[in-house]
């Protein structure tokens, strides 16, 4: 019965999409301060990446519709309706 514990304890952390940074033990000699501090530097720094990511989205998105705009601009020099809608 151990043996089975044992392989449950060790499935429970095998998320492939976590950091192992974010599962990472706390060694023995690390003081209360130092853990915390540490802690707090991992907090900023997952935060700052998410920061990153959220705006290189926001420029892709950004530039698709410019390039979306462009092509329409295009269609409507080069193929006017011939009912005169605008497109």
């Amino acid at each position: 019965e151990e043996g089975e514990t044992g392989e449950d304890a060790g499935d429970e952390g095998e998320d492939g999409g976590e950091d192992p940074v974010a599962r990472c033990p706390r060694d023995p000699n690390v003081s209360d301060v130092d853990w915390a501090e540490l802690e707090k530097a991992k907090e900023a720094h997952e935060e700052k990446l998410r920061r990153m990511k959220r705006e290189m989205d926001e420029q892709q998105r950004r530039e698709e519709l410019k390039r979306a705009q462009a092509v329409q601009e295009r269609i409507r020099r080069i193929c006017p309706c011939p009912m005169g809608f605008s497109w």
